[in-house]
């Protein structure tokens, strides 16, 4: 048992696993990776608000945007999902190529 911790505190006492990460890092992960994500399309909504305020004062409606930037924003998208879940990898084993 050299991974756990014996904590002591008067008359109670808590032992940790340092082996193991905590069961509740999942739920931590998606609370904060929700807020950010909502707090990140609140932002982008904002600006794209912003960006068109002159079309619609001008025609009355919003310009639509083109395919091809609604397909170059899911490709950018796809690739931050996929650096953030690097993250997660353990970076001191060799990547395979």
């Amino acid at each position: 048992m050299a991974d756990d911790v014996r904590i002591s505190v008067g008359d109670a006492t808590a032992r940790l696993n340092l082996s193991r990460p905590s069961g509740n890092w999942r739920q931590k992960a998606f609370l904060i990776g929700g807020a950010a994500g909502a707090a990140f399309g609140l932002l982008a909504a904002y600006f794209y608000t912003r960006g068109a305020e002159e079309t619609v004062r001008k025609t009355g409606a919003p310009a639509s945007p083109e395919s091809g930037e609604i397909i170059a924003l899911m490709l950018a998208g796809m690739t931050m999902a996929r650096q953030i879940a690097e993250m997660g990898r353990d970076s001191s084993k060799p990547k395979k190529k």
